[in-house]
């Protein structure tokens, strides 16, 4: 797959989520169409509630490893580790695709359940230079909710 292939994929992950929450009566605006890229990807605003954020990911090798992939980390161009991801998101919450189901959870429960385990780490991503924590995904689920 090529960079050009995973964005158009995960471009259509983030319509269908857009689609279910608008379908739930909730207004849902992607911060790409809005034309800037913050540390969320969805803006959720409830009729009778504040507005939410939400970061989506899409684990396509879940299904066959078992394990639900949260980036923490990067290497920059001379191979020093750099915080990114769930390290530095301002989202609200998480939200994950993974053998075609929608897993929700809180991001600041994600990153304390994370301090409470020993994930394996693992280098992947383009180049190798993302750093991400493999968790189970029977123990994500019992952390998330479904929806």
């Amino acid at each position: 797959m090529t960079f050009k292939n995973d964005l158009k994929e995960a471009q259509e992950i983030e319509y269908q989520l857009m689609t279910n929450i608008i379908g739930s009566g909730y207004t849902c605006t992607s911060t790409q169409s809005c034309g800037n890229f913050p540390d969320y990807d969805l803006i959720v605003t409830p009729k009778d509630k504040p507005q939410f954020t939400i970061e989506l990911k899409y684990d396509k090798k879940a299904s066959t490893t078992g394990n639900i992939a949260i980036e923490v980390g990067k290497l920059d161009y001379d191979g020093n580790e750099v915080v990114s991801g769930l390290s530095v998101t301002s989202s609200d919450y998480y939200v994950y695709y993974f053998n075609s189901e929608w897993w929700m959870i809180n991001t600041n429960k994600l990153k304390d359940k994370l301090s409470k385990i020993n994930p394996i780490i693992v280098h992947g991503g383009d180049y190798s230079k993302t750093i991400l924590n493999l968790v189970p995904m029977g123990v994500f689920k019992k952390w998330a909710r479904r929806f």
